[in-house]
């Protein structure tokens, strides 16, 4: 069987005779035998989600993903939602603030060893190029050294991504995903939303 694009009217050589396209209850089925998915802080979100905090600059977002780390990372519950994992090891790329900011910011915070955090300038330290040409490839070597099931990335603008353009959300995505699967994971992303005059309609 032959595909055409009729975009591009260049031709795919596919047998679609050998894919293997499963019925609605099919890939129910194949998923509930892997086990039920638990949620991870109340109804925020589930292992395996990949998360987007959206807010305005200087709203809360940083402090917020901060707490949810500390009370994923100590077992801990949360704006009194339940935490229904117990400890987990995290991982916190923060792009933003550095050590002393931290340390002002959550000065009264007392975490575990769960709670690990890298920032933009340990990330630089370990190679200026290959953080700048490979940024996910980057991150997935802490990801993999460190053996965490939750990441936080603090935020979306470190990864050169422009959040208002489809592309490049599509390929930021498509990687992530990728990395998710690899790794078993859940992640938390944050993310600007981009100013805008007030009066001006959403589309």
């Amino acid at each position: 069987v032959q595909y055409t694009n009729s975009n591009t009217g260049s031709g795919l050589d596919i047998d679609y005779s050998t894919l293997k396209i499963k019925t609605f209850q099919e890939q129910c089925n194949s998923g509930a035998s892997k086990g039920e998915l638990r949620s991870v802080i109340g109804s925020l979100f589930t292992e395996k989600d990949i998360v987007m905090f959206f807010g305005p600059t200087n709203s809360g977002k940083s402090t917020a993903s901060f707490q949810l780390a500390d009370a994923i990372a100590r077992g801990g519950d949360l704006w009194g939602l339940h935490n229904n994992l117990g400890a987990q090891k995290v991982l916190y790329f923060d792009f933003e603030q550095s050590d002393q900011q931290v340390a002002h910011k959550f000065k009264d915070m007392r975490t575990n060893e769960n709670f690990l955090i890298v920032d933009r300038e340990t990330l630089l330290s370990h190679g200026r190029t290959e953080w700048k040409n490979h940024k996910l490839s980057v991150i997935e070597g802490f990801i993999k050294a460190s053996g965490a099931k939750v990441v936080f990335i603090d935020n979306i603008t470190a990864l050169n991504i422009d959040n208002t353009i489809e592309k490049d959300i599509g390929q930021l995505m498509e990687g992530l995903i990728d990395i998710r699967n690899k790794f078993d994971i859940s992640m938390v992303i944050i993310g600007h939303t981009p100013k805008r005059p007030k009066d001006e309609p959403l589309e």
